[in-house]
Order: structure tokens, then C-alpha cells, then sequence
């Protein structure tokens, strides 16, 4: 079974999505045979940089809501995340391009090692508060899934996949993925959004049985982050 996974490091959902997702595979009568792919999705490709702004005003401007609106959005998320053991941390959280990590994520070709590297990164922004577009950062993190700091640093520095990333992308578009976490099973059947664990098990057990024979779209409403225009 392959599953192709669109998600950005900038987007609680695809946190919490991915963690939720994993559970359920962890719980799958054939999870052996369940090969994981991921694709990179900018929800924000017109930010190029770290933002001087904390997460709250992002938010708070991006959806032309109150500050405190976008406050009380930012605790349904904590809540939310805490029942995935996941510590969500938006007073210090800096909003930036996620560009340099996902261009860094191409460096990996091992699927394992792509999901380490990508529940590091969700950690270093979402609880830690760290500059994941900060070159440095990103080393460190590489250096944890075996990567060369001298690599790392290179790739930030220049447009290294970031065709790689226009393709993922493209490709997204053609499957009419408009948000993301995205799942896609075997380009045949596929859910938006951090859905539950019960709906990713019923994904994946669904398609086991082979009940689905024709394409089938599943969204969830308000769990998943739209792409920016």
C-alpha cells in the first residue's frame, strides 16, 4: 500500500495530523506493508523570510480577525494537540518561511529518516521556539538523521529541490489537494485534514478490503491549513 503525504512544517494540522496518522498505522493488521511518502506543501510561499511579528499577530492579520480571536484559536489548537501528547507553544513560536526545511527534506531519501527529521523540525517550531529557516537550526537538526552540517547549510543557501518542491506541489494541484495534511492511498482514495485516529483506521482498513472502487474524497472542516494565495 503507498501513501503519499502532503504537509508543511508551519501547519499545527500537519502536526497533528502526521501524529495521528501514525497511530492508526501502528494499529494496522498490514502496517509492513504500508510504504510512506511525503511531498512538500507551502502554505505560505510568498514569506521569504522570518517574520517580525509573534504568532498571534500572524494569525490575527492573515484572517483578519482580533488579536484575541486568534488567541483563542491558538488554545483550541494547544488542546487539541495535548491529547496527541504534542505541547504546542504559540506565545513563542516564530512565524517563518518553512522553504529551507523542506528543501533540506529532499537531502533525505530514507522514508524513515524524512519522518524523524520531520517530527524534529515540528518540534523545534511548534514547542521549542526555534528559527526552523535559520540554516544552523536546520543543521542540527540534520545532524540527528545523519546528515552533513557542510550539506545542510549548502542547500539553505541556495535554490537546491526547490523544483523538487514546485513538482510536489503541481502534482498536489492535480489531485486537487487545496489544504494540507493531506493522505493519499495509492492516488485512490484520500483524507484532508488532522482527522482522527478512527478515520485514518477506517481509511486504511477500507481500502484493505477493497470497498472502495472508484475515487472518494473525505474532509475534514477546519482541520487542515489552506494554501495562500
Amino acid at each position: 500500500m503507498r501513501i503519499d503525504i502532503w504537509f508543511d512544517f508551519t501547519c499545527p494540522f500537519s502536526y497533528i495530523g502526521k501524529r495521528r496518522f501514525e497511530k492508526a498505522v501502528n494499529n494496522y493488521i498490514n502496517k509492513k506493508d504500508v510504504n510512506i511518502y511525503f511531498h512538500s506543501f507551502c502554505i505560505a510561499p510568498y514569506i521569504e523570510g522570518t517574520l517580525c511579528i509573534d504568532a498571534h499577530q500572524y494569525l490575527s492579520e492573515h484572517k483578519d480577525i482580533p488579536y484575541k480571536k486568534a488567541q483563542e484559536v491558538h488554545h483550541r489548537l494547544t488542546v487539541m494537540a495535548q491529547h496527541e501528547n504534542i505541547k504546542l507553544d504559540f506565545d513563542n513560536l516564530i512565524p517563518t518561511t518553512s522553504k529551507k526545511a523542506h528543501q533540506v527534506l529532499k537531502l533525505i531519501t530514507d522514508s524513515v529518516a524524512q519522518s524523524v527529521f520531520i517530527d524534529y523540525v515540528f518540534k523545534a517550531h511548534f514547542e521549542e521556539g526555534k528559527d526552523i529557516s535559520d540554516p544552523k537550526v536546520l543543521a542540527k537538526i540534520g545532524a540527528l538523521v545523519g546528515l552533513v552540517e557542510k550539506d545542510v547549510i549548502a542547500v539553505c543557501e541556495t535554490d537546491m529541490y526547490t523544483h523538487e518542491i514546485r513538482l510536489d506541489y503541481q502534482r498536489a494541484e492535480n489531485l486537487n489537494l487545496t489544504g494540507v495534511p493531506a493522505f493519499v492511498v495509492d492516488n485512490s482514495y484520500y483524507l484532508l485534514g488532522a482527522q482522527p485516529k478512527e478515520a485514518f483506521s477506517e481509511m486504511l482498513n477500507s481500502f484493505y478490503r477493497k470497498q472502495k472502487s472508484e475515487v472518494t474524497k473525505t474532509e475534514c472542516i477546519g482541520d487542515e491549513c489552506q494554501r495562500e494565495k
